[in-house]
């Protein structure tokens, strides 16, 4: 459920981090060129959030199981990754190598916990993949398409927007709701519970 709903805001950064830095931004002392950097750092952090989502649960597994020293290592490993990696990409491509070394560093640390825990309690993430990979496939292919309408609309920066993120919400939900994604159905009967 955590993947179903961050991945899309990972897209979303990737491909409209420029649009959205303009329109919340841009004005005053935020220039073209600086809207260009921020956006540059913002897609390339967009991985970031989400592996950090994903590992702020696996921190809870590893407590719940009382492995608080494999935590404390993993966490140092991604760190000096993160540090070692923020220096090297920063001299070779600016700004974005830092967030990009968060990135990688939170999907390193996503990489250490999850095959530990796969370990731990015996689960295969074989199992998993099939079902991540079309939930992948469906949001990218939306997100392609939204774009591709975004681009095409001949409407002012925010309200092509407005109306890329409603496309995008409804295109997800239709195409989940077509292919019975459970976290979907799950998502809307929590909803309706409430």
């Amino acid at each position: 459920i955590l993947f179903f709903a961050t991945f899309p805001i990972t897209l979303f950064f990737l491909f409209f981090s420029e649009p959205l830095i303009e329109v919340l931004f841009k004005r005053g002392a935020l220039s073209s060129k600086s809207v260009e950097l921020v956006s540059e750092a913002l897609s390339y952090y967009a991985f970031a959030g989400l592996f950090g989502s994903m590992n702020y649960l696996l921190v809870y597994s590893f407590y719940s199981l009382r492995k608080i020293r494999a935590v404390i290592s993993f966490m140092s490993i991604s760190l000096l990754v993160n540090i070692c990696l923020g220096i090297t990409l920063s001299k070779l491509i600016g700004i974005g190598g830092i967030t990009l070394s968060m990135s990688i560093s939170s999907c390193l640390l996503f990489s250490l916990f999850l095959s530990s825990l796969s370990k731990e309690i015996g689960w295969e993430v074989k199992d998993w993949l099939p079902k991540i990979a079309l939930r992948c496939i469906i949001q990218t292919t939306v997100f392609c398409l939204c774009f591709g309408l975004y681009t095409w609309l001949p409407l002012g920066e925010a309200l092509r927007l407005v109306v890329a993120s409603i496309s995008i919400l409804a295109g997800i939900s239709l195409l989940s709701w077509a292919f019975k994604i459970e976290e979907f159905t799950w998502l809307i009967g929590l909803i309706k519970r409430r």
